[in-house]
């Protein structure tokens, strides 16, 4: 593990040092790839549920082409990216898959798609902000699939992928700051998951769901009511 580390660190150096070019992101995210399955458990060397990780990491890196930190932010940040790296080594590691951390880290990495594609004009970089909602969407999903139910059936995670697309493009023309409208895609894409991971568990009921879609919908409004506003 700590060898995956130290050579985490050095292409993490490259690429700060090549001004984050995207060679050295695609070269850091193979060997994380390789890392996570040279050390998980046997029942997650299926690729769609490491790419829940790597989609994770590879945001967390492109923040550094969005923010270009400084050396000595971008070394504190580091820190805490190979901080995350290791924690991550360790709970693949592990065989659990009902663990509180497969329900809680898809929703991180999911905050991360709908940050980085809400902070900035839906125009600017359109095709690719439009593959990063789609796929994003898509590796989460189907890695709840293979994690919770591999048996079953990917329509839900391909329809889910073009819902939350097309829940991305609508929310823009919200007149909302950038971090309400990621709160509102999230919080849609949490209930959606939920319901997702209820059927694949076989312990959907409505009255469970629509207790979760209440709060969620209480939430939202929340979120918009609070907002600061913009005139369009």
């Amino acid at each position: 593990m700590l060898y995956s580390l130290l050579i985490f660190f050095v292409l993490a150096e490259l690429f700060f040092l090549t001004k984050a070019s995207i060679f050295w992101l695609i070269v850091i995210l193979i060997f994380v790839y390789f890392a996570l399955r040279r050390s998980v458990s046997a029942e997650f060397k299926n690729f769609f549920v490491l790419a829940t990780p790597l989609l994770f990491l590879g945001l967390i890196l492109i923040l550094q082409r969005i923010y270009q930190f400084n050396f000595w932010p971008w070394h504190l940040y580091l820190l805490l990216v190979l901080v995350v790296f290791y924690f991550l080594l360790h709970f693949y590691r592990r065989s659990d898959r009902q663990s509180y951390f497969f329900q809680i880290f898809p929703l991180v990495a999911a905050a991360l798609v709908s940050f980085v594609f809400f902070r900035s004009n839906i125009f600017e970089n359109f095709l690719w902000k439009e593959l990063l909602m789609f796929g994003g969407a898509f590796l989460i999903l189907e890695g709840d699939r293979k994690i919770t139910k591999p048996e079953a059936n990917s329509l839900f995670s391909w329809v889910g992928a073009l819902v939350f697309l097309e829940l991305g493009w609508l929310l823009n023309f919200l007149p909302i700051n950038f971090l309400s409208l990621a709160g509102i895609w999230l919080a849609a894409f949490y209930l959606t998951r939920e319901f997702i991971l209820l059927i694949y568990r076989n312990s959907f009921t409505w009255r469970l769901f629509l207790t979760q879609a209440f709060l969620v919908l209480i939430l939202m409004a929340l979120i918009v009511f609070s907002s600061s506003w913009r005139l369009i």
